[in-house]
């Protein structure tokens, strides 16, 4: 894992497994300088984001990476390994549905899920 608090960046490897949620969350809180409200879309986001790679990511890869980056905004990447994720489960979650009412923009592909949010 490298986080660096200084230049604001989270670039983790997380196993696609349950634990996955708690560990992307711990690394979230080691960020600074954002105000409260960004910190809970980002940390709701971030949950509901891993935790659908976890559900609905294919196999071929047994892990996911989140990355955040924060400068004028903050952008957020969770990427599958393998042959990605599954977009008819993954949009049957809440997860997608969340990106759509509280991110400022977001898109999909088949191994990658980001999202940008206003600081």
């Amino acid at each position: 894992m490298t986080t660096d608090p200084d230049h604001m960046v989270v670039d983790l490897w997380l196993p696609r497994a349950p634990e996955a949620v708690d560990q992307a969350r711990e690394a979230l809180s080691k960020l600074r300088g954002l105000r409260p409200a960004v910190e809970d879309r980002l940390a709701l986001l971030v949950t509901e984001v891993v935790g659908e790679a976890v559900r609905n990511a294919n196999g071929g890869g047994d892990g996911l990476m989140l990355k955040v980056l924060l400068d004028d905004i903050v952008r957020v990447d969770v990427a599958a390994e393998g042959a990605g994720f599954d977009p008819v489960a993954a949009r049957a979650g809440f997860g997608f549905k969340l990106l759509d009412h509280l991110a400022d923009r977001w898109g999909a592909e088949p191994s990658l899920v980001w999202f940008e949010l206003k600081k």
